[in-house]
């Protein structure tokens, strides 16, 4: 399993690790994993290439109707991501 370490710089992206869930990680230990809506915005505001590809599977996966969509414009704001976010939906078709 690949595990991503976040160090949070701004107080949204805090927000998303008090909001993390705990999961068990291979039996052994558990660990917080962001919300998939923070995480599309944490991937969208890297802003790599891969991050990209990586969000539009995130989206694919997940299905955007299975999404909390109020949360994840507010976040999208809170990032500076709301154009890179209408631009994925846009190319996803949704």
């Amino acid at each position: 399993a690949v595990v991503d370490f976040l160090k949070t710089q701004w107080k949204w992206e805090e927000e998303m690790i008090q909001a993390a869930e705990p999961v068990m990680l291979e039996n052994k230990i558990k660990i917080p994993v962001v919300k998939a809506e923070d995480l599309l915005i944490l991937k969208l505001r890297a802003g790599s290439p891969q991050d990209f590809l990586d969000a539009e599977e995130l989206v694919r996966v997940v299905s955007i109707e299975n999404l909390d969509k109020v949360h994840l414009s507010k976040m999208a704001k809170r990032a500076k991501v709301e154009k890179t976010l209408v631009r994925l939906l846009n190319k996803s078709n949704l």
